[in-house]
């Protein structure tokens, strides 16, 4: 659904396929505009300026989180109820960052410095500073993560929201 400038109605853009129940979307625009919209069970997609949509892999899976770099469209990671996988090819192959192997629920990537990335789940927040080849982690074991973001102001700072009512700092 795209809301037409100076109105106030919504239009529908294409649907992704008849199976795919989106989940998660994320928007580049700075090589033209490009839309990425992950689904439950059926993977990751993409359109761009509002084409068709054509998968990107990942079938099977269910895409909690996207995030595109924003200089690079062809670079993206997907959190998945499976971990987190990279690409750095638009989707072409796909690579599991481990060691998280079940379910990813949110996943941040810091604004300044790309290979600081926050993961959530439901037994806590994992740390990688490398791009996802590392973690430590879980942090705040137990919690079942359902929200990370880094501080805009200060980019030592992350939040963490949690089922039942909690934020972390």
């Amino acid at each position: 659904i795209r809301k037409i400038p100076g109105q106030e109605v919504y239009t529908q853009t294409q649907l992704l396929s008849s199976d795919a129940y989106p989940t998660a979307i994320d928007i580049h625009t700075k090589q033209g505009m490009f839309i990425y919209v992950g689904s439950y069970g059926a993977g990751l997609y993409t359109s761009a300026e509002e084409t068709a949509w054509r998968t990107l892999g990942l079938e099977n899976m269910v895409v909690t989180q996207v995030i595109v770099d924003e200089d690079d469209p062809y670079s993206i990671l997907a959190a998945t109820n499976v971990g987190i996988f990279s690409t750095n090819d638009g989707g072409e192959t796909w690579v599991n960052l481990g060691p998280i192997q079940s379910l990813v629920t949110t996943l941040a990537q810091h604004s300044t410095d790309s290979r600081i990335l926050l993961a959530g789940t439901p037994n806590g927040v994992y740390r990688s500073t490398d791009h996802g080849k590392t973690w430590v982690g879980p942090e705040l074991a137990g919690a079942e993560i359902t929200g990370v973001v880094f501080a805009p102001t200060n980019s030592r700072v992350a939040y963490m929201a949690c089922l039942y009512g909690a934020v972390y700092r």
